[in-house]
């Protein structure tokens, strides 16, 4: 207590802890609480041992990467720095550098920032203090301690990636397992294992070989609509997303077949057993390497269809596409006397419709001559309807225009028009 008492000096500062998500700070055995131990059990011993008591006056949590291109979008990063400035501060503890940078570029950007306003950098982990700012040794060792740092989160990410592939080669485990795979299913307790489901297999297959048969898509989706066929119904886990809003699990169902379905099915390599990866930089499997340096591997379930069959998808898929089905007319289609109207130049009007699909006309493409559709066929029913003499009425209706019909289509149009009226 007396040396407490003794105590001269207070220094309040901030602390900064981070995860690069939510998720981390939930999953990885409370990330955020053990980097705030730590930096309480520094500044306990700190104060034991020191003639100046370091108060931290604020806690600064982030959830953001530290990677250089994502400094701009961390608040709470920019928020500490503006303290600084704003001389509000008098040190900056971190349980350890990484968890402020991974670019040497910024740190020699924070430490010139620090040192201008004369404030204390402290790393927890190790009771280190770069604060000497006017000794060359300070500033060496926390540049050193930033090299290290970016060098860390660079080969993790390659031995993370090393490691993907030994999975891969040695074991066939899939790297992104996915959970849509009509005829696979998910390992309940082994990530990347797949279990083979014989019932949804079947129908599989028996797409494959409606697509063989047919040649084309359009039939063979008609051909899984009839049997309806669904792609596959699996579930969604419990996910965190990055504000920590919890996602409960769902059931996605299957729906109908479209080309899409169709194509990715075809296409999915797993039901062939067999995949590759580029290694011709990594030269990590050298002695499994083509002469193109792609390395093949099995997945564990390995070849589920036949390589026959497979093969003859692949041939079909080069050459199918959609069978033209025959255009349904609908009301809007309809139209009396389309390529029966010609002018006195003996050039015929034929149908056009507006882009909005919203009005019709009789157009001549030679000269672009065009007038309503909608108009001109009312007009020309209701004369019919009025008068018994319709050969006289088409004319009537013609002349009307300027225009007149074809050679011996009288008869034709009398048709339409008692069509129409019926």
């Amino acid at each position: 207590m007396k040396k407490l008492m003794n105590k001269l000096k207070i220094k309040k500062g901030a602390a900064l802890i981070r995860v690069s998500t939510k998720n981390q700070a939930l999953t990885q055995n409370g990330s955020l609480d053990a980097q705030g131990h730590i930096i309480e059990r520094w500044r306990n011993n700190l104060n034991f041992c020191g003639d100046v008591e370091y108060q931290i006056t604020e806690w600064i949590e982030e959830e953001q990467s530290a990677f250089r291109d994502k400094n701009l979008k961390r608040k709470e990063l920019l928020r500490l720095m503006e303290k600084i400035q704003s001389r509000r501060i008098d040190f900056i503890v971190f349980e350890s550098l990484s968890r402020l940078f991974r670019s040497v570029k910024f740190a020699i950007e924070f430490f010139e920032l620090v040192s201008k306003y004369n404030v204390e950098i402290w790393e927890a982990e190790y009771n280190t203090n770069f604060s000497d700012f006017d000794d060359p040794r300070s500033y060496d060792a926390f540049i050193s301690r930033a090299v290290q740092s970016e060098v860390e989160s660079m080969t993790t990410s390659k031995r993370v990636l090393m490691k993907h592939r030994e999975a891969m080669v040695n074991v066939g485990k899939d790297p992104s397992p996915q959970a849509s795979i009509l005829g696979l299913d998910l390992h309940p307790h082994r990530i990347g294992i797949y279990l083979v489901n014989k019932s949804e297999l079947e129908i599989v297959i028996d797409i494959m070989k409606a697509f063989v048969r047919f040649k084309n898509y359009s039939e063979t989706l008609d051909y899984c609509h009839a049997l309806n066929y669904k792609t596959k119904t699996y579930e969604i886990k419990k996910k965190i997303e990055k504000d920590g809003t919890i996602t409960p699990p769902r059931i996605v169902q299957g729906k109908s077949f479209d080309q899409a379905a169709l194509k990715a099915l075809f296409r999915n390599p797993r039901y062939g057993g067999k995949s590759t990866f580029d290694d011709s930089k990594k030269n990590q499997f050298r002695h499994l390497q083509d002469e193109n340096g792609k390395v093949t591997w099995t997945y564990s379930h390995g070849q589920v269809i036949d390589q026959a069959l497979l093969d003859e998808v692949e041939a079909t898929m080069k050459i199918a596409g959609f069978k033209k089905r025959p255009r349904k007319k609908t009301t809007r289609d309809f139209s009396l006397l389309a390529d029966l109207i010609i002018d006195s130049q003996g050039q015929t009007y034929h149908c056009q419709s507006a882009k909005n699909h919203q009005y019709r006309y009789y157009f001549n493409p030679n000269n672009g001559h065009r007038f309503s559709m909608k108009e001109f066929d009312s007009k020309f029913i209701n004369l019919l309807d009025s008068y018994k003499n319709r050969s006289s009425v088409i004319e009537s209706v013609l002349n009307d225009y300027a225009l007149k019909l074809q050679g011996e289509v009288a008869t034709y149009v009398r048709l339409v028009s008692d069509i129409a009226l019926s």
